[in-house]
């Protein structure tokens, strides 16, 4: 990853504050975006990212979508957006692997299928494409996702997402 330079887009603005911004959400464009889907930092202006600290500041009205660098000189300090983006590329690495996991099988129906911590994981083919469904532990009834992905590999990736969503979102 190049570095941020600061002094260069926002940075040499005047009226943008350049310290006392707080990270309010953190993620990986290839998961919100799409695979090989890059932003610029919108602090410096220059650098291509993949993982994305959500900036805010009081006295700023917009959020900013910046890369660690920027993130660490806009809170000094280095080991938070250092830690978010360890957490990040941990998180994208298990993703990456989540698609030849060993525990995947075909049901009757040709169905690619996955228990993962209690949860049921099933890939169906539906029109053009392929659905997840989840069925929580304790749980008889899947949820089924609205999104339609054009790939098997594609709906498996989709479904590490939406498993790990669902986790965060059980007590």
């Amino acid at each position: 990853m190049a570095k941020e330079t600061v002094g260069h887009g926002k940075w040499a603005q005047p009226g943008v504050p350049h310290r006392g911004w707080r990270c309010v959400d953190y993620y990986d464009t290839f998961e919100r975006l799409g695979e090989g889907q890059y932003e610029t930092c919108e602090m410096c202006e220059t650098v291509t990212i993949r993982f994305i600290h959500v900036m805010e500041h009081d006295e700023y009205s917009d959020r900013l979508e910046c890369g660690c660098v920027c993130a660490e000189h806009m809170e000094q300090d280095k080991t938070a957006p250092q830690r978010r983006e360890k957490t990040m590329r941990g998180r994208a690495s298990r993703r990456a692997k989540f698609a030849d996991r060993k525990g995947w099988k075909t049901s009757a129906r040709g169905n690619p299928y996955i228990k993962v911590d209690g949860y049921h994981i099933v890939i169906a083919k539906k029109f053009a494409g392929y659905k997840i469904g989840i069925t929580p532990p304790f749980s008889e009834d899947a949820r089924w996702g609205s999104r339609q992905y054009a790939t098997v590999e594609a709906a498996k990736l989709g479904a590490f997402t939406a498993l790990e969503y669902m986790k965060e979102q059980t007590p």
